[in-house]
C-alpha cells in the first residue's frame, strides 16, 4: 500500500516546521517573533491566535 504525505513546502527557517500554506508559516512565525496580535478587552492579556483569545474569554470572561 502506498501511504500519501502531504507536501509541505513552506518551511520555518528557525524550527525546520513545514506547512502547506504560506499564510500558515507566516502565522506560526510569531511563535518565534513573540508577537501577540489578540488582546482580551477586559484583562489585556494577549495571544499568539485569534482561537486562543476566543477559548480564554470563554473560560474566564463568559459571565461578561
Amino acid at each position: 500500500l502506498k501511504t500519501h504525505k502531504p507536501e509541505k513546502p513552506y518551511i520555518c527557517d528557525t524550527c525546520g516546521r513545514g506547512f502547506k500554506a504560506s499564510s500558515n508559516l507566516r502565522v506560526h512565525l510569531r511563535v518565534h517573533t513573540k508577537e501577540r496580535p489578540y488582546s482580551c478587552e477586559i484583562c489585556n492579556k494577549s495571544f499568539i491566535y485569534s482561537s486562543g483569545l476566543r477559548s480564554h474569554k470563554l473560560r474566564l470572561h463568559s459571565d461578561v
